[in-house]
């Protein structure tokens, strides 16, 4: 695990993302899951302190096992914009190039 260091689930998405998802929504990811192109993904959480956290390591990890790659996804907008997720790809596909 490269980055061990917790934080609660919204904040540890708005480290990574910049946005930070609406309580109920990271909680459904954590006990439900969502369907992704190879089955179904939970966000991977534990409890400290009574504190349900996340590493930005899970918090990737489960935006990249929710979405098909780049290449062969399409592009869905919602008031014009890309999905979270796809944007955080594009922000590290970009950086990677420079």
């Amino acid at each position: 695990m490269k980055n061990s260091q917790f934080f609660p689930v919204s904040a540890g998405f708005e480290r990574v993302t910049g946005i930070r998802p609406a309580d109920g929504t990271w909680r459904r990811w954590r006990l439900a899951g969502v369907m992704g192109p190879n089955g179904r993904v939970r966000l991977n959480t534990t409890k400290v302190g009574g504190r349900i956290m996340v590493t930005e390591d899970a918090v990737r990890e489960f935006l990249l096992a929710t979405n098909q790659p780049l290449h062969t996804a399409k592009r869905t907008s919602v008031n014009g914009s890309a999905s979270i997720a796809e944007a955080y790809l594009d922000v590290e596909f970009a950086n990677e190039k420079e």
